[in-house]
């Protein structure tokens, strides 16, 4: 401090490549609270050890969910990522309890693109997180759903992967809550990270297509050559039409 004592404080640094200036690094200080550096420091441990551990084969989207919505004290957690057409798509949805947005859970369960145009398509856009302690008094993103669930706060960052916005994480509370730079800035120096996860489901979501249209392939393979055999091998009618059924079977 000014008069010489001192005082625990807390850094966040974050680096990026301005188109004028070159790379540059910001440090942002400010007084530290010793429960939620413990907190954030916890939450930071798990996240890369589960990054760590990430394989395409297993991504796991839900438990990176749980975890920041359960450190964070969010409700509702949501993943956004572009489809091959893309679309945006919520990925996964993580809850605090199956009773705290049962018609936002029900919406996403019957089109995982409902809201796509809402505040994940605008970080998509803006490549900047956005936070908004009350929906309904902002409207631009409110949803019958988010209504019926009483959800009143939501907070929504960037993913990024190779510097290139991968993925949206939204957050939703019903609880009201004021924007928290800290949560900000935290998620700002951890988004990097959670890009490489996204990056093993996208390719994990790239191959279960290409695996889908093979066996399609192999199946319209299938049936040809089957049908090609009885049409060469049957010359009676009724037994022709017999065997056609039960190939297409």
């Amino acid at each position: 401090r000014h008069d010489g004592t001192d005082m625990h404080t807390q850094m966040v640094l974050s680096i990026f490549e301005h188109p004028l200036a070159g790379l540059v690094v910001v440090g942002i200080f400010r007084p530290a609270v010793d429960q939620r550096l413990e907190e954030w420091s916890q939450l930071t441990s798990e996240l890369l050890e589960l990054l760590a551990g990430a394989t395409v084969d297993d991504p796991p989207a839900e438990r990176l969910l749980s975890i920041i919505g359960n450190h964070l004290r969010w409700d509702v957690t949501t993943l956004w990522t572009r489809a091959p057409s893309g679309s945006l798509v919520c990925r996964q949805v993580w809850c605090r309890t199956p009773s705290v947005a049962p018609a936002f859970m029900e919406e996403k369960t019957k089109d995982p693109t409902n809201g796509s145009r809402g505040l994940p398509f605008w970080v998509f856009e803006h490549g900047e997180p956005i936070w908004l302690p009350d929906l309904a008094a902002d409207g631009r993103f409110v949803t019958d759903a988010v209504r019926r669930d009483g959800l009143n706060s939501a907070f929504a960052f960037p993913v990024r992967y190779r510097g290139q916005v991968v993925g949206v994480i939204k957050m939703l509370s019903q609880a009201e809550r004021q924007p928290d730079p800290g949560i900000v800035d935290l998620m700002n120096a951890v988004g990097d990270h959670l890009g490489e996860l996204l990056y093993a489901l996208a390719q994990a979501a790239e191959r279960e297509q290409l695996v889908a249209e093979l066996q399609a392939v192999r199946r319209s393979q299938e049936f040809l050559l089957g049908a090609t055999q009885v049409l060469s091998e049957v010359t009676d009618y009724r037994e022709m039409v017999t065997q056609l059924a039960r190939v297409a079977v």
